[in-house]
């Protein structure tokens, strides 16, 4: 009896943590320029460590996160068609999935990384000035994300940039060997939807 379970090789766990960390480590820039372009709120100190929004019907909490949504857009696909065309479709379906995998979670921990980065950047300046300037004085507030739901982002553009070359190579019938030999081993043809 032939033994169809998938071994853990230590190419497939390369091909996984690369791709993870790889992906991971591009939350850094990206943090960094979420925090240099996206609009802060004008604010006022009305007390020693308290301040208040001048325009309560402000934008600028909303661009942030439109911001943040537009980067990390643009990191999931920056991330996900690359990492698609030299890895995951290049492990013939050995260790496509994983590096798949990697690329997905990769996205999530780049957008908490840019998350984290962006929150705290000029946020110790910030708090000093609500210490130390006089009452009337304007600031720009600190950075904060808004729509928590905006993280999903990045693992969602670079989760499509895989999915849709695979589904149209699927549709098509050019699939991988590996998603061939998937099929074959389940007993299932190649089907058009014409």
């Amino acid at each position: 009896m032939k033994n169809d379970t998938p071994r853990i090789t230590g190419t497939t766990i390369l091909a996984f943590l690369s791709t993870l960390i790889g992906t991971a480590i591009l939350g850094i820039p990206a943090g960094y320029i979420w925090a240099l372009i996206a609009p802060r709120a004008l604010a006022r100190v009305v007390r020693r460590g308290a301040a208040n929004v001048v325009n309560a019907e402000t934008t600028a909490f909303i661009a942030a996160d439109a911001w943040f949504v537009l980067i990390a857009t643009v990191g999931g696909l920056l991330t996900g068609i690359p990492g698609y065309l030299y890895v995951v479709r290049r492990r013939d379906g050995a260790d496509g999935a994983p590096a798949a995998l990697g690329l997905i979670l990769g996205g999530l921990g780049a957008s908490a990384i840019m998350w984290w980065i962006g929150d705290n950047y000029g946020h110790a300046s910030f708090r000093h000035a609500l210490l130390t300037k006089p009452r009337g004085t304007y600031l720009h507030a600190s950075l904060s994300l808004g729509a928590k739901s905006a993280l999903i982002f990045w693992p969602l553009a670079a989760a499509l940039a895989i999915a849709v070359p695979e589904l149209v190579a699927y549709v098509r019938g050019n699939r991988s060997p590996g998603v061939r030999n998937v099929d074959e081993a389940g007993g299932h043809e190649a089907r058009s939807v014409d």
